[in-house]
């Protein structure tokens, strides 16, 4: 398996799919080796082999080769350092470092060394296929798959449609999202409303074509906690936001939203969990609407410390403009949370027991928001109905229908030349 991220590296969805999917493969007899990016902090898991790559990875086949740090989460680590700077002489140092900002070339890099060594690990012990997570590990794995002559499968859970809001999106990576699909044995994602998309946009067969919804790992999002530990007085009613803040994701909406709430409730507070582009503009949309003393901006949220946020919240809203799935909306009814969500997230597929809106309508958002947070018998019995409904998606089952798909893979023999 080829991925980008795994926790506790990690920016979103992806990294949570990976962690849960591969651990319940391997309770099922599959044996996994994890390629991902080198990081600063070595990544380990005792279900399964995390290979991090990087110039040193190869050593031990006797390949002589530099040692360098490379990978994008050791560049993210220290780009995160730099953001906290405090001092002007701090900040006069982040700005002339430039290291974390050559992305495309460190995906590159990635690409081209991983493929090489997942061809070195197959001379040992034979693979039986190759399973790609998303755009920024398919030429990897087109590349492995040829040399290795083994099928490759690919997971779809976003696509640079999806990241840009359909606004901007990069030729380059459309160009690889298309053709990595074309050559891919059979294709998962992770809606019918993903699926649609590839089909329509990039071609993709529906004989290729398979959905497997996310799932949630109920355990973690048993936690209790008081709002008093984040700041917030134990009689105020606290709405949530933990997403990436780009515009994918819908921040500014949840902003607008927010302000037009805290004129009708006092003693509404609002957080935005999350790192990404837009937390400048955010921050200072919150000044410009009169809210900045209402809401707190936290950052990025570590994966253990998330269901924290959804156990001292009143409500969680994700207002993504383009949501694949959502993985984030099954974390926040798991712990009984009421939800608001977009209408164009695939999450809306497989729950009946949240409120949807359309994702640029912040008075109709705003109005739901008033609602949840008004009327304690609107949100007992969503946070009722929420929670075992969420609790139904278990990822074994995912894992069970994924291994179904390599068989599937396996079984139609084919192999590249």
């Amino acid at each position: 398996m080829i991925g980008w991220e795994f926790p506790p590296f990690m920016s979103g969805g992806l990294a949570t799919h990976c962690f849960y999917l591969t651990r319940e493969l391997a309770a099922q007899g599959v044996e996994i080796d994890f390629f991902m990016p080198k990081t600063k902090e070595p990544v380990s898991v005792p279900w399964m082999r995390v290979i991090q790559v990087d110039y040193s990875s190869f050593n031990e086949f006797g390949t002589k080769a530099e040692f360098r740090e490379f990978g994008p989460y050791y560049s993210f680590c220290k780009k995160q350092a730099r953001q906290g700077s405090k001092t002007p002489a701090e900040k006069d140092e982040a700005r002339a470092d430039p290291v974390g900002f050559d992305f495309f070339g460190a995906v590159r890099k990635y690409n081209c060394l991983c493929a090489q060594l997942v061809e070195l690990y197959n001379s040992r012990e034979p693979y039986d296929l190759i399973h790609c997570h998303d755009w920024i590990t398919f030429q990897a794995g087109t590349e492995a798959s040829r040399a290795c002559r083994i099928p490759m499968v690919v997971t779809v859970h976003s696509t640079e449609y999806d990241r840009t809001g359909n606004l901007w999106p990069f030729d380059w990576i459309l160009g690889i999202e298309r053709s990595g699909t074309a050559v891919a044995d059979l294709v998962l994602t992770v809606s019918n409303r993903m699926a649609g998309q590839l089909e329509k946009r990039f071609g993709v067969p529906k004989e290729k074509l398979r959905v497997f919804y996310n799932a949630i790992d109920a355990a973690p999002f048993d936690r209790k906690a008081r709002r008093e530990e984040f700041g917030f007085s134990a009689d105020s009613k606290i709405v949530l936001y933990n997403a990436r803040l780009s515009i994918q994701k819908g921040p500014e909406f949840f902003v607008r939203a927010a302000a037009k709430v805290a004129e009708k409730e006092p003693k509404a507070r609002f957080i935005v969990s999350g790192s990404g582009d837009l937390l400048p503009r955010l921050t200072e949309m919150a000044v410009e609407l009169g809210i900045a003393d209402k809401i707190k901006f936290l950052g990025f949220t570590p994966f253990e410390e998330v269901p924290l946020l959804y156990a001292i919240s009143d409500l969680y809203v994700l207002p993504s403009v383009s949501e694949p799935f959502g993985i984030t909306v099954l974390e926040a009814m798991a712990s009984g949370t009421p939800v608001i969500v977009s209408k164009t997230s695939g999450v809306s597929e497989i729950v009946k027991h949240c409120l949807t809106v359309d994702f640029w309508d912040v008075d109709e958002m705003a109005a739901k928001m008033i609602g949840v947070l008004r009327y304690a018998v609107l949100h007992d019995e969503m946070a009722s109905n929420a929670k075992p409904e969420a609790r139904r998606f278990s990822w074994d089952q995912v894992a069970s229908e994924t291994k179904w798909f390599y068989g599937e893979a396996l079984a139609r023999g084919v192999a590249h030349a």
